[in-house]
């Protein structure tokens, strides 16, 4: 059976990598003092959470969690311009790769051109 994907967790991920969610670091301090709370038996603050590898080993670090107070029309702006942005690249690279093959193509045809006029003589 196939592995079903967390849409929920998908979803927070891509919040992340766009910018409307930020993972704030703690300070050394608040590390330290998150994991004595821990060692205590005591939990620590709401809004607190830790780090966890790519192993799901809980670290040693802890960070808060930022959420822009943007409107969903701002959200929805901002992630319009990111797509017009990558669409711009896009654009770019694709005359780039264009002129650079039209460019190819006439050395090429110059090269042949020279090559078949020696033949001849």
């Amino acid at each position: 059976m196939a592995k079903k994907i967390d849409l929920r967790k998908e979803l927070e991920e891509q919040r992340y990598e766009w910018g409307l969610l930020q993972k704030i670091p703690c300070s050394k301090e608040d590390n330290k003092r998150y994991c004595q709370m821990l060692k205590d038996g005591e939990s620590i603050p709401q809004g607190v959470y830790r780090y966890v590898d790519g192993a799901g080993v809980e670290m040693n670090s802890f960070y808060s969690i930022y959420q822009s107070d943007l409107t969903q029309e701002e959200q929805d702006e901002l992630l319009k311009l990111e797509k017009l942005s990558m669409i711009r690249t896009i654009k770019n690279c694709a005359i780039f790769f264009v002129a650079l093959t039209a460019i190819s193509l006439l050395v090429y045809f110059l090269i042949a051109a020279q090559s078949c006029g020696s033949l001849r003589i």
